[in-house]
């Protein structure tokens, strides 16, 4: 038998080069792949010319194909019909937005132009890459706006001022004695800064409702930070005070003390605590009820100077007053120990009185106007800037009642009022004068005013008002203004 001769096997191809025939297929097909794409795109961008691209909308309204103008002229009737319906919304709470008081003003051709050029950009692929996204997930473009954030600022805090819950910090109270404690409560406020980011980018999408963001409003003080003011307040409390005066002392209970204690946070090395202290207010409330007798005006000194010579025509007197923040203090102070049997003197404060100068005329030596009487005369003198105005004789109190000399001020003025005095049954000195006209009141009940019962002007006929004839009581009346210095000597 003839032996068939072997066939010889073709040699295998080595793997790496099957990966790199297969690589190759693989790169030619993406390139074309590539290819095809961006010349759809291509022709999608020729097709549409000046046309918006697909995939692009504003406020849910396709804008594809649509040319610039076309657009705008979309966006103007948008915008028309939603204008007035911007608002801020929280729960079934809304604040309308005055558009026109915050300046919102888009510029829809702007916005138009934008969304053409929206995937239009230099670099093809990348343009590309942008058209499909739009064209697959769709895009809402941004409107361009202007607007005024000061005024966006102040009403989002108008806004937080009526739905903001601050947190309340624990305190103290102090009932009968007891000294009590409130608990505290987290808060929540309006976060204006996202509140306000969140407004512009609903602005931009046209988004009428506008939320409101919060955030958590932490309080400051915990209930162990309370003990030191708890401690403070019963020392406060822990006995009367008394004041002193002269020879006098006046003893202020424990009930009025508490009346006057107050809880104020304070921060100590970056952290808040609770202090006790006293109300400023309360307490001169109560001292200036206290010592009303004790506080009297000073009096002027009114002197007449003619070359080197001086007279003294009112010698007038030094007024005091209580200087409550002094008092104050020292209270505080006193409240503030723990010292038994707690005493403080009264501070009072002398008001030294003012040097009246008149010419040797008895003209004021000042600006303004002025009104000067002479009871030794009897006559009443009108001045402006020093010059003499006026002079007519007037009628001031009798020896019983005399009219008070010194510095006065025309501190109210009636048109018309009702006199009367009652000095006992059938005393010769009681009177009721209706409708005595044009009064100028310079001290207490004391006025200048018309008369129509006498007129014997020229002598002491009054209880110690200044009597005028009714034609100089109405001239005085307006020419003189509330203000207007009385000097009587």
């Amino acid at each position: 038998m003839v032996k068939k001769a072997k066939k010889k096997k073709k040699p295998k191809k080595p793997l790496s080069f099957l990966f790199i025939k297969t690589s190759l297929y693989f790169f030619i097909g993406l390139i074309g792949l590539v290819v095809l794409i961006l010349g759809f795109f291509v022709g999608i961008q020729i097709t549409y010319g000046d046309k918006i691209l697909p995939g692009l909308k504003a406020h849910d309204l396709n804008l594809s194909g649509k040319t610039v103008e076309e657009a705008s002229f979309i966006l103007e009737g948008l915008l028309e019909d939603l204008k007035d319906d911007f608002q801020i919304v929280y729960g079934d709470k809304t604040w309308p937005i005055d558009t026109q008081k915050i300046n919102l003003d888009y510029n829809l051709g702007k916005t138009a132009l934008e969304a053409y050029k929206i995937s239009r950009n230099e670099n093809i692929f990348l343009a590309c890459w942008e058209f499909f996204r739009n064209l697959v997930l769709g895009r809402q473009i941004e409107f361009n706006y202007t607007l005024n954030e000061e005024q966006l600022d102040k009403f989002l805090k108008l806004v937080a001022l009526e739905v903001d819950r601050p947190a309340v910090d624990p305190t103290l109270k102090v009932k009968e004695g007891k000294i009590e404690s409130i608990p505290g409560q987290e808060g929540e406020i309006v976060d204006l800064k996202i509140t306000k980011e969140k407004a512009q980018e609903a602005f931009s999408q046209l988004k009428t409702k506008l939320p409101l963001v919060f955030k958590k409003d932490d309080i400051k003080i915990h209930s162990d930070d309370l003990e030191k003011a708890r401690s403070e307040a019963e020392i406060i409390l822990s006995d009367p005070l008394h004041i002193t005066y002269k020879d006098k002392i006046w003893k202020v209970n424990l009930d009025v003390i508490e009346s006057w204690i107050v809880f104020n946070k304070i921060k100590e090395n970056n952290d808040w605590t609770l202090a006790a202290g006293l109300s400023s207010k309360k307490v001169k409330d109560y001292l200036t009820v206290l010592f009303k007798d004790y506080s009297y005006p000073p009096s002027s000194k009114v002197v007449i100077q003619d070359g080197l010579s001086t007279v003294t025509l009112v010698e007038g007197y030094d007024g005091f007053s209580v200087d409550y923040k002094t008092t104050i203090t020292l209270i505080q102070k006193a409240l503030l120990s723990s010292v038994s049997k707690r005493k403080m003197a009264l501070q009072v404060k002398k008001i030294p009185r003012e040097v009246i100068y008149l010419s040797s005329s008895g003209a004021p030596r000042h600006k303004g106007k002025a009104i000067v009487v002479r009871l030794s005369q009897q006559v009443l003198y009108c001045y402006n800037d020093g010059k003499l105005q006026k002079a007519v004789y007037c009628s001031t109190g009798i020896p019983m009642f005399p009219t008070p000399s010194g510095v006065f001020k025309v501190y109210a003025k009636t048109l018309s009022t009702r006199m009367r005095g009652y000095y006992g049954p059938g005393s010769p000195y009681n009177y009721d004068l209706p409708d005595v006209p044009h009064n100028l009141w310079f001290y207490g009940n004391y006025a200048i005013h018309g008369t129509y019962w006498h007129n014997k002007f020229g002598t002491p006929q009054s209880h110690g008002c200044i009597n005028l004839p009714l034609d100089v009581a109405e001239w005085i009346y307006n020419w003189a203004p509330i203000g207007t210095p009385v000097y009587i000597y």
